[in-house]
């Protein structure tokens, strides 16, 4: 007994006297018109804040708050840049200080602090407008989806989305720092800024409840929109692929309401100035509207995105889709059918297997735009241009 005693307070006093550090390093996130966050991870309670500073300027502070109180007392780390310029580069240094005790009306006892300086994250456009991302989608926690065939890609990417399935039913933080957070942070460390959109599966596992709480969202929402240059980019949020109350939900699902207050939003911002004044408009998401597929009837995520969504992104004058979901590469047609489905192009990139992977590409440069979908041996496996009008 006496040994176990004396293992035990040895064990204690191992783990008070190790040092807190940075277990995911920075990863930058877009998040719309003047805003962009940075999120990380450390192994102790603490606070963090981030130092950041543009071109010409002097560095500003940042960190995140909710309802009147600072994030603090929590491993997780995250901060909202306000007044961010997207035709600048950003440098930015993440801190984090333990914090051993936190009681009220007492000022918090610090341990260690931990920082972290990434290289510069690219400006998301060029002082003209012009900009180039990549979209990656479906690679279900395999990382090297994104690791090896981003040199593939070509020159000049400024960002990248990632367009769900990124996780594959996440059931642990583990799973999300492995498949989501830690290529995000290495992203970040190529100096590129990341989109995320929710999938199907993001919305499945034990942490899909958590994971809002390690990014920084626009609105705290997983839908948005952003201005680049002559470009109006939207993203959406899927939900998911069968109905509330379906079996393999076990009553847990509520997506209905959600979905309809999403599509509320997005007749605002259809008839908004930002949106009526851009040469072009694209909208990310992950399910695509099929409308000449079978698929077309079989599922609540796909009969939602064709009689609800397309029809109406249709009607607004979208230039073209860029989606997901279905592991088969494609450039769908116009529909056929009016008012149901899209009356533009649907791109469906795809990576299942990894060796079949096709990832889109967007260009807006010298007054047009073009879209290359792009296979793992660099040859293209479709593209289209449209000039300004």
């Amino acid at each position: 007994m006496k040994r176990l005693v004396l293992l035990g307070m040895a064990a204690w006093a191992c783990a008070a006297s190790a040092q807190m550090e940075m277990r995911v390093k920075p990863f930058v996130q877009v998040v719309g018109d003047g805003q962009i966050g940075v999120s990380w991870l450390v192994t102790s309670n603490a606070f963090g804040s981030v130092k950041w500073k543009q071109q010409g300027d002097a560095w500003a502070e940042a960190y995140y708050a909710a309802d009147g109180l600072r994030e603090a007392n929590a491993p997780v780390q995250r901060a909202r840049i306000a007044g961010y310029n997207p035709a600048l580069p950003l440098m930015l240094e993440a801190a984090s200080s333990e914090i051993r005790s936190f009681k009220v009306y007492r000022a918090p006892e610090y341990g260690t602090a931990v920082t972290n300086r990434p290289p510069q994250v690219a400006a998301l456009m060029s002082a003209e407008g012009d900009t180039s991302f990549a979209v990656f989608t479906d690679c279900h926690s395999r990382t090297n989806c994104i690791t090896e065939m981003l040199p593939k890609l070509g020159e000049g990417l400024r960002f990248v989305v990632l367009n769900g399935d990124n996780l594959n039913d996440p059931p642990t933080e583990q799973a999300a720092i492995d498949g989501l957070f830690a290529p995000m942070a290495w992203l970040t460390e190529q100096g590129l800024a990341t989109l995320f959109l929710r999938g199907n599966h993001e919305t499945r596992g034990a942490f899909a409840r958590d994971l809002k709480r390690y990014l920084v969202l626009p609105d705290n929402k997983y839908y948005g929109a952003m201005t680049l240059g002559k470009l109006r980019l939207i993203w959406l949020d899927c939900g998911e692929d069968k109905v509330d109350g379906h079996k393999e939900y076990y009553g847990l699902n509520d997506f209905a309401p959600y979905m309809q207050a999403q599509l509320e939003w997005l007749k605002r911002e259809l008839a908004g100035e930002a949106f009526r004044q851009a040469a072009w408009r694209i909208v990310i998401t992950h399910i695509p509207p099929e409308w000449n597929s079978e698929e077309a009837a079989k599922w609540e995520g796909t009969v939602r995105m064709n009689t609800q969504f397309a029809p109406l992104l249709s009607k607004a004058g979208v230039t073209a889709m860029i989606c997901g979901h279905t592991h088969k590469p494609a450039r769908l047609p116009p529909s056929e059918k009016e008012g149901f489905g899209f009356s533009g192009p649907v791109f469906i990139g795809g990576c299942w297997p990894t060796e079949k992977q096709v990832v889109t590409r967007v260009d807006v440069q010298g007054g047009q735009l073009k879209i290359t979908m792009i296979k793992p041996d660099g040859s293209v496996f479709a593209e289209q241009a449209w000039p300004e009008k």
